[in-house]
């Protein structure tokens, strides 16, 4: 592996170590709390583990899920101090392109760069509110 490569899995490690435990965070109380009895009732039944955590577990924590990958994507964006030591001059991630356009004036593309930004996180919001469904998840049941 040459300089360059190095700097970049540098860079990759460095962004994405801070965000390993969001997914684990947050899961990991779910998985808790879930009814162990679906599992045996799906197992008893015949249906292989492959099909149990397909059809049983992994829809049962589905919000999790999506919510740690948001908060592992913002993590993962927020580190730009790291970023910006380790990666060099190699490599380029939105948040240093932002930064190195309002080192030497305000240029337009840093404007549209955080219209884009704060528009697509708000998409995601509005998608993964329709697709989990967040009120129903947490809704009390009578």
């Amino acid at each position: 592996m040459d300089a360059a490569g190095i700097t970049k899995f540098a860079g990759f490690l460095g962004r994405e170590g801070p965000a390993q435990p969001m997914p684990r965070v947050t899961v990991d109380p779910l998985l808790d709390v879930l009814d162990r009895a679906l599992k045996g009732a799906a197992l008893s039944l015949g249906a292989s583990r492959l099909a149990v955590f397909c059809r049983v577990t992994l829809p049962l924590i589905r919000p999790a899920l999506a919510a740690a990958a948001l908060f592992a994507l913002i993590v993962s964006i927020d580190e730009f101090t790291l970023t910006l030591f380790i990666s060099g001059r190699t490599i380029e991630t939105i948040p240093l392109v932002i930064f190195n356009n309002t080192q030497y004036g305000m240029d337009p593309t840093v404007a549209a760069a955080s219209t884009v930004l704060i528009a697509v996180s708000a998409v995601v919001i509005v998608l993964l509110e329709r697709i989990v469904g967040l009120r129903t998840t947490y809704a009390v049941r009578r």
